[in-house]
């Protein structure tokens, strides 16, 4: 066993070799490697793998002196892959211990004409969608040629931005440019990307590249599952298949509210080889309050299309948990009754405790449907309570409360809808009237909500005062915190 001496000390880096070194064949290039110890350690280069110390190349490389590695400047005819493009290691050792540093990746640059690209990435675009153009450079030039700026009809510059913000962005991190909210008048334009090699100094321009916007398709459901009758216990998968384009997106719900969460559901959707869209419900083992309506819908930008069947458990009725609701005064609003077990002889509703009975502007159907026309905030306010029985006498009940906004609810409800119907990435700004309303979590219930999001939306209780319309319509708050629920979709 050896031991250290008085005051002896392994070596340590005080200078790492950079883990990139670009040699520009005009200039040359040098690698420092600088360590400290006691005594003195030595630092030698070698190529990484190898354990043979490098030898110095004549005019192409040596080690100097004090253990740096220098490329000299040298003609494009003696450019040789095994020393200008490799991988290094600086190696320090004295008695006291040995040290090895990462690798140092070596790229001799010799070009100074080069061409760029702008292309169109992704697949095809609509009306609405932010569009990706991107700026091909060649492969070995790599961190050495920067995107400086995109050209719209080599009038307009766009620059590099961390902010995010606008019609035009252009990420500060990898020279992209979006294109937010396309539109018709996208197309007629010309897009192209400026660069700079950074080694050279000379800027190059692209060649210019036009946006394509694809015609939008209404979703068609291909394949609808069935209803179904059953006992208790054994498992249920329940599918649909869609077609369109863009390619849609299947959502489901039961009795008109998003599925129960729960492991016993398993949803899974994939879109096959011919761009059609796969989604199945799978019931691992069925329970009777698992019964009721089921829908599949299919949203795109064009559209949607759904189809309902039931699921008939046999079992006592059972009543789902219904969240708040949050009506809009003077408007209609419609509530199902999500009841489980079958058959079911009868679905009342009752308010405040009494029997609800119907009326010119208050409808209940046999399914336990309850529609309230032209909702008045004093007279429909209130608990509800939904009654289910069956012939053997056994009975269920949920409750659930109801909140009617009128005058500046009413105003921005219209205001929300006419700018989501926008799909627009502007900031809007809400009425004077309703910038100090705070909503607290309630389900707002909106007949008008356009797909493929859903009618269902939560807020926490914020100050809600600006929104910015981002793409795909998805909300950020800018003065305030914001969540959504409802399957994570936006509301």
């Amino acid at each position: 066993m050896r031991f250290l001496r008085c005051c002896e000390s392994g070596p340590r880096f005080l200078v790492d070799p950079p883990r990139e070194l670009i040699v520009w064949y005009k200039d040359g290039a040098l690698a420092n490697c600088v360590a400290s110890g006691s005594p003195e350690p030595k630092v030698t280069w070698f190529l990484s793998g190898e354990t043979t110390p490098l030898q110095p190349v004549p005019n192409v490389r040596r080690v100097l002196d004090n253990g740096s590695l220098y490329f000299p400047p040298f003609k494009p005819e003696e450019f040789r892959p095994d020393v200008h493009l490799t991988t290094y290691r600086c190696f320090a050792s004295n008695s006291a211990g040995k040290l090895l540093s990462l690798d140092m990746t070596v790229k001799a640059v010799m070009v100074e004409n080069y061409q760029v690209e702008a292309t169109v990435a992704g697949g095809p675009l609509f009306v609405g969608d932010t569009a990706v153009l991107r700026c091909k450079v060649p492969q070995h030039l790599e961190g050495i040629i920067t995107v400086t700026a995109w050209l719209i009809d080599e009038s307009y510059n766009v620059y590099p931005t961390t902010e995010g913000e606008g019609k035009y962005v252009m990420p500060s991190w990898n020279g992209d440019l979006h294109i937010l909210n396309l539109s018709l008048s996208d197309t007629r334009k010309k897009y192209s990307c400026r660069t700079l090699h950074r080694l050279s100094g000379k800027s190059q321009h692209s060649n210019s590249v036009n946006i394509q916007l694809a015609e939008a398709s209404k979703p068609q459901l291909v394949y609808e599952f069935l209803e179904h009758t059953l006992q208790p216990g054994p498992p249920v998968s329940l599918k649909c298949i869609a077609s369109g384009s863009p390619t849609p997106q299947i959502t489901w719900s039961l009795d008109g509210y998003p599925l129960p969460i729960n492991e016993r559901f398993i949803i899974g959707q994939y879109v096959s080889l011919n761009g059609e869209v796969i989604s199945h419900v799978n019931l691992t083992k069925v329970a009777v309050e698992d019964g009721g309506v089921y829908t599949c819908k299919a949203s795109n930008k064009a559209g949607s299309v759904e189809h309902s069947a039931p699921l008939r458990v046999y079992g006592p009725p059972v009543i789902r948990d219904m969240p708040k609701i949050t009506a809009v005064a003077g408007r209609s609003l419609s509530i199902a009754c999500p009841v489980g077990g079958y058959p079911i002889h009868t679905i009342n509703w009752e308010k405040d405790s009494r029997p609800l009975s119907g009326s010119h502007r208050i409808k209940i159907f046999n399914n336990g449907t309850l529609v309230i026309s032209n909702i008045q905030a004093k007279v429909d306010q209130g608990l509800y309570q939904c009654v289910a029985a069956s012939r053997q006498g056994h009975t269920a009940r949920s409750s659930v409360e109801i909140t009617v906004l009128g005058g500046v609810g009413l105003e921005f409800f219209e205001y929300f809808s006419g700018v989501s119907r926008l799909n627009s990435h502007r900031k809007g700004f809400f009425p004077k009237s309703f910038e100090n309303f705070v909503f607290k979590p309630v389900w707002l219930e909106f007949p008008d909500a356009i797909p493929p999001f859903s009618r269902f939306c939560q807020f926490e209780g914020v100050l809600l005062n600006r929104v910015e319309y981002l793409e795909e319509a998805i909300r950020r708050i800018s003065s305030s915190k914001y969540a959504y629920s409802g399957n994570g979709r936006s509301c």
